[in-house]
């Protein structure tokens, strides 16, 4: 089996509309949490053209976004003289409406970590649907979601201490960090997504931007996107992300690297200096951190 391609939302609709016109499915790796708990962040789904039958409600479609150009995986939670509603899982509110030619493909099978996942999907579709539009859904996904939320707090307190974070160093299975595509977000080209993975599972991902001539210092490249699964956080899977994207923007001819956090963000703050970034000033609420590469 092939690596999956990692696709921006922009860039999975320009190719399942491809896809589509030749009346072929799409199997791809979605990303997001709107779908939680059915579908998740990292899962494998197969993408079915609409073709003759029209979506039915409690379905998980692939459509264009009302809103917006990108592609969404969302629930058919309603039928409109307009078209079809739309909503996700996770979400308190609907998307809008959907008109029927909007409704690209589809969700017929979803995977997750090599598994068939079939809850939420195929006859239960229609209950979740239900759920979702008397609000009953939301309630449920909460109430599942308190344990969870103590022991995340739990194990972030955990991730401050210096034991906790020499022995899961020392623990942790060998990280791999590796290319996950190309992307073009907000029309930026040269932007890369770096993925770190754990016995093949993702774990974290950053995403690097080839900028243009900055000043005296040539060509600039800008990092973005660092995320680290909670589980994962404090065991050094940031550092390697960073590090191996530096290295990927001198690669490309980058004299230098910079990143911008929040001013309250103290962590990514403090994992950027450890690996030779400086602050620059900035005159906003904002930190620009920046170093030579």
């Amino acid at each position: 089996m092939g690596k999956e391609l990692h696709l921006s939302g922009a860039a999975q609709l320009a190719l399942l509309e491809a896809f589509v016109e030749r009346d072929a499915s799409l199997r791809t790796t979605v990303h997001g949490r709107s779908m939680w708990p059915f579908v998740r962040d990292g899962d494998v789904v197969t993408i079915e053209p609409i073709r003759r039958r029209p979506p039915a409600v409690g379905e998980v479609v692939a459509v264009r976004h009302p809103r917006g150009a990108n592609l969404v995986i969302h629930r058919v939670v309603g039928v409109d003289p307009g078209g079809w509603i739309v909503q996700g899982d996770a979400c308190a509110a609907p998307d809008g409406v959907v008109p029927t030619g909007q409704v690209l493909g589809r969700i017929v099978a979803v995977e997750r970590g090599g598994s068939p996942v079939r809850l939420g999907t195929g006859p239960s579709g229609p209950w979740v649907a239900a759920l979702s539009r008397g609000g009953w859904l939301r309630r449920v996904q909460a109430a599942l979601a308190l344990p969870r939320r103590g022991a995340v707090v739990a194990l972030t307190g955990a991730q401050g201490l210096g034991p906790f974070r020499r022995a899961g160093r020392r623990l942790l299975p060998v990280v791999e960090v590796e290319r996950a595509g190309e992307e073009h977000p907000e029309g930026a080209a040269g932007a890369e997504t770096w993925v770190a993975r754990v016995r093949g599972a993702p774990v974290g991902r950053i995403r690097v931007t080839l900028g243009d001539e900055d000043g005296d210092d040539g060509r600039r490249a800008w990092l973005a996107g660092l995320d680290v699964r909670t589980r994962f956080r404090g065991l050094g899977v940031g550092e390697r992300l960073v590090r191996a994207a530096i290295e990927r923007a001198r690669f490309l001819g980058a004299r230098s690297v910079a990143v911008v956090v929040s001013s309250g963000d103290v962590r990514a703050i403090r994992l950027h200096e450890k690996v030779g970034f400086e602050r620059a000033p900035d005159g906003s609420g904002r930190v620009v951190l920046r170093r030579a590469v």
